[in-house]
């Protein structure tokens, strides 16, 4: 049985998130929302959105990489978007082209207008279901106002490694954001 079917299927997971990640966050730090690796990735590197890490997920729940409230969700499930009290706009994207996917593979446990903490479950997704759907499954979490706060510095800890690749647990640090 796969994660969307445990979460969408079993009353006993569908009343309930997955329990919250707890660790100690600094302020205007961005940790790492899954299991994964980081790779470079076309949306991520031409810097549409803002400044972000690409990961090639291993793990199929995202975590609150940061606190503040939910501003956006999407109906399809695939990206959602937190504001924290100081006014860094971070957005998660989970795979490319999956809004064609019409939420199929993904719940979410949040609504537009949470409140939520670093570490706080947000969607889970079926990889396998992206993969086998023709997309990409690349989870982006990206500063979306990066022009308007002071410099996004990229934190990953480069000494685990799959291949080239740093590889991250969900909670270890990905990014911080200076004030202006």
């Amino acid at each position: 049985m796969n994660i969307i079917e445990r979460f969408a299927s079993n009353p006993e997971y569908s009343s309930k998130a997955p329990e919250r990640l707890t660790f100690v966050a600094q302020p205007r730090t961005i940790y790492a929302p899954l299991a994964g690796e980081i790779v470079e990735d076309e949306v991520e590197t031409m810097g549409l959105f803002g400044k972000g890490v690409a990961l090639h997920p291993a793990a199929e729940i995202v975590y609150a990489p940061i606190s503040g409230r939910i501003r956006a969700t999407t109906v399809t499930n695939h990206a959602i978007g937190i504001t924290t009290a100081d006014g860094i706009d971070v957005l998660m994207h989970i795979g490319i082209g999956t809004v064609s996917m019409n939420g199929r593979g993904f719940v979410r446990f949040v609504q537009a207008g949470d409140e939520v903490k670093v570490g706080d479950p947000l969607i889970a997704f079926d990889d396998q279901r992206i993969l086998d759907a023709g997309y990409k499954d690349t989870v982006v979490v990206m500063v979306t106002n990066a022009d308007e706060l002071g410099p996004v510095t990229y934190e990953v800890d480069e000494s685990v490694k799959l291949g080239s690749h740093p590889v991250v647990k969900p909670g270890e640090l990905l990014m911080r954001v200076a004030e202006k």
